[in-house]
């Protein structure tokens, strides 16, 4: 509107100056390539136009009478807003491709130590490579890398870096790692949130990337629960099965199911904002099992839980494992990833720093148990005797404290 009255001033002043004619002339060329002036100028031009014609028909000049296009008024300005478009699309579309293309070919300020790469790492990598890896995996992750900057000039930062393994069918397997590791990035690649700048995803014989109808075969309950606010239970559930191509008839039987198996049966018509933040989870889960799939990602999915509601999940994962399916699991919990994980990662730094068994994992990093006992009144002979009777057994142990409570440290050599 600024430009608009300016030019339009610069049009009266125009009048009786030519510096000030000359000056409007310029102006309107540099100010029609921001569309508002182009439109607005365009449209104040042809009520001008409109007017004179209107002037000359009163005043008998015919050969004066000419249409806003025959006079050129508008042209300069529809080709003015006809090139700015087009240089925004080419712009928009360089923007996007510079932001989203692979950025992992500069080194970020986190070198990977390759020294504390354990040796089942590199066994698992050259297993996700043979050719029958992907008759024996349902899921086959192989070198893969996701990188973000905050900007097109800022420095890459790897987040996943060049990791390989596979889940085979009837398995579930972990994530583990502290905050930041990558987990959560790994697991928007499998899910088809983000694409990768390296390595490849494989579902069976199917690559995993955004897009593909491959994410029908995969079921996944996020870290922060997605549900609408206004919706109940029951409605979810509901929703995802007629997503899934479930008949009227089915579907009430699918929802059933689930809203047993999670004990949520008494909150089916309750609104999701009502829920407390466990039954979300076990709404969540639920959600994440309609459709049949063939391989669950499960990022934290028993967090905020309290213990009745982990075991419910756990038995879901287990009958679902033992169902021949595969499960990713993403936890903080050691006895969750014993109590449901077959073969565990160990995730610093966006890098697989030990593949393994968690039995394996324990004994290969391990420095041993707290085992405390809680007895009875006993005099101090009768407490000397039982830590006695323990270090027969467990030659390494030492006693930490001795009150009420005894707190024994009992060290094992695992090498």
């Amino acid at each position: 509107m600024f430009l608009l009255f300016t030019s339009f001033c610069l049009q009266l002043f125009g009048i009786e100056s030519k510096t000030m004619a000359e000056t409007d002339t310029i102006t309107r060329y540099i100010f029609a390539f921001f569309p508002p002036f182009a439109f607005g100028r365009g449209m104040l031009d042809a009520a001008l136009n409109v007017y004179y014609n209107n002037f000359f028909a009163f005043a008998g000049q015919w050969w004066n009478i000419h249409t806003a296009l025959e006079s050129g008024l508008l042209v300069k300005y529809i080709c003015a807003m006809s090139t700015t478009a087009v240089l925004s699309c080419i712009a928009t579309i360089i923007l996007a491709y510079v932001n989203n293309a692979p950025s992992c070919r500069q080194p970020d300020k986190l070198p990977c130590d390759q020294s504390a790469v354990d040796d089942n790492v590199s066994e698992e990598r050259r297993r996700v490579r043979l050719v029958d890896a992907c008759e024996q995996n349902m899921l086959t992750v192989d070198s893969l890398e996701v990188c973000y900057r905050n900007s097109m000039f800022s420095k890459p930062v790897h987040a996943v870096r060049n990791i390989s393994w596979g889940v085979r069918r009837g398995e579930c397997f972990g994530l583990i790692g502290v905050n930041g590791a990558g987990k959560t990035s790994t697991f928007r690649v499998l899910c088809g949130q983000q694409a990768a700048d390296r390595g490849v995803v494989l579902l069976g014989n199917t690559i995993v990337m955004p897009g593909s109808d491959v994410f029908s075969r995969i079921g996944y309950c996020p870290q922060f629960d997605a549900l609408y606010q206004e919706l109940t239970a029951k409605e979810h559930l509901e929703m995802l099965a007629s997503f899934h191509g479930y008949t009227s008839s089915s579907a009430p039987l699918v929802v059933a199911y689930l809203l047993d198996v999670f004990d949520i049966s008494s909150y089916a018509n309750t609104k999701s904002h009502a829920l407390s933040g466990g039954t979300k989870r076990k709404l969540s889960m639920a959600q994440a099992l309609i459709g049949d799939p063939e391989l669950l990602l499960l990022d934290e999915p028993t967090t905020g839980m309290d213990p009745k509601s982990r075991l419910l999940l756990w038995e879901a994962v287990d009958r679902f494992v033992r169902g021949g399916k595969s499960v990713v699991l993403t936890t903080h919990s050691m006895p969750e990833s014993e109590a449901l994980c077959g073969k565990l990662a160990i995730m610093v730094n966006g890098a697989i720093r030990c593949v393994g068994t968690p039995l394996f994992i324990k004994n290969r990093y391990g420095t041993g148990y707290s085992v405390r006992l809680r007895l009875r009144c006993c005099n101090d002979q009768e407490r000397l005797l039982i830590v006695e009777r323990f270090k027969e057994k467990f030659p390494s142990a030492v006693l930490l404290r001795s009150i009420q409570l005894l707190c024994i440290w009992c060290k094992t050599d695992y090498s």
